[in-house]
């Protein structure tokens, strides 16, 4: 009864020690990996680029865990495209913060936004591609500051083309990110 009171004490002790010191953040946390899905987005264009909005209010799972989160660890793609132009299709993503100004030219894109994926080619004549996430890693640059960015929740994507005119069918895509989280 002795050793069994010691031994509880013991554990009482080593858990007041942990609340105490800070380090219940190590014991109530995990990783959590959320997607952001989208279904057949089709790109026809002979501009230079395109720009998305990105608001990652509208997702549940980031929208639930947002005040948890400490750190994101990692974002990835996971898609199939299909080129229905007559070229192989290339291009950059870059972004920038949502509090920038819109950049209204691919110039000005490359100038002030940052690229963070570049590389992939896309087959033509109705190829589809697909990428899945552990080979997208491969194609993503600057991953600290586009973590950085992302934790504000908000961020604006420019898709910058090569080899226009070029049409596109996103049939589907899911932008994969993992964050920590703590409690």
């Amino acid at each position: 009864m002795k050793n069994k009171f010691k031994y509880m004490i013991m554990v009482f002790s080593l858990l007041a020690i942990i609340i105490f010191a800070g380090c219940w953040e190590w014991i109530a946390s995990g990783t959590l990996i959320f997607g952001q899905k989208y279904i057949d987005e089709q790109i026809m264009t002979t501009d230079e680029f395109h720009y998305f909005m990105v608001d990652l209010s509208d997702n549940d799972t980031w929208e639930e865990h947002e005040d948890n989160i400490k750190a994101i660890t990692g974002i990835g793609f996971e898609m199939w495209v299909t080129n229905n132009g007559e070229d192989t299709a290339t291009g950059q993503i870059y972004f920038a913060s949502a509090d920038d100004d819109i950049y209204t030219t691919a110039a000005e894109v490359q100038e002030n936004a940052v690229k963070i994926f570049d590389g992939w080619k896309l087959a033509p004549d109705g190829e589809q591609t697909y990428l899945n996430w552990p080979m997208s890693l491969a194609y993503i640059e600057s991953a600290d500051t586009l973590y950085k960015t992302v934790m504000t929740g908000e961020l604006t994507l420019y898709a910058l083309a090569e080899n226009l005119p070029f049409e596109l069918v996103v049939d589907t895509a899911t932008v994969v990110v993992t964050v920590t989280v703590g409690y």
